[in-house]
């Protein structure tokens, strides 16, 4: 099994989603869709590893902030729950990423479909983080060796079918998604060049 540190994912199908949204939301849902849009979209990085180290310090505090929100009892709606997920889900740590999890998976049982991407990509995660294959490939590690991306090791079982049913495209557009990210410019973007 590949120890590779993941140093990003897919775009998140759920930020994607929710893009258009988050103006209305911000007015409705406060403090966790202000963080959820600071996180997904307005960072206006390029890629470089630089942008990711100097992100990686703003994710913690967002993380914290979302973890007061819960002790304060203020994540309770399934928009909510979506957007402290989401937020989440930007941790290494397992119990984070596995509370990310439970939180979308709630948010899409309560009737937030959205959540269901989301949740997709939280178990991914928690699986890339135990070093065991992910379902769905939406995780996508760097692999220095090569100077390349990849899909994380994929089980081979889960079918597109059952991708579809968490919101996910099909593998083909996984990995079109993969080769974009390793075209010459875009690695080249990434590097700084």
């Amino acid at each position: 099994m590949r120890q590779s540190r993941p140093m990003m994912l897919l775009p998140s199908l759920a930020a994607l989603l929710l893009v258009a949204a988050c103006a209305s939301h911000r007015v409705r849902y406060g403090d966790l869709a202000s963080l959820y849009e600071d996180q997904f979209v307005a960072p206006g990085t390029s890629g470089s590893v630089e942008d990711f180290d100097r992100n990686s310090g703003l994710e913690a505090a967002r993380r914290d902030r979302v973890h007061q929100l819960m002790e304060e009892g203020r994540v309770v709606t399934p928009q909510d729950r979506f957007f402290a997920a989401a937020i989440l889900n930007t941790s290494d740590e397992l119990s984070e990423i596995e509370l990310a999890r439970e939180m979308a998976l709630s948010s899409a049982e309560d009737g937030f479909l959205r959540a269901l991407p989301l949740a997709a990509e939280s178990i991914d995660h928690a699986l890339l983080k135990r070093g065991l294959p992910q379902k769905y490939g939406t995780q996508i590690v760097w692999e220095p060796v090569v100077g390349r991306w990849s899909l994380w090791d994929l089980d081979p079982r889960v079918t597109d079918a059952e991708r579809r049913s968490m919101g996910i495209p099909p593998l083909e557009e996984s990995r079109a998604s993969v080769a974009e990210l390793n075209r010459p410019d875009a690695l080249e973007a990434m590097r700084g060049r």
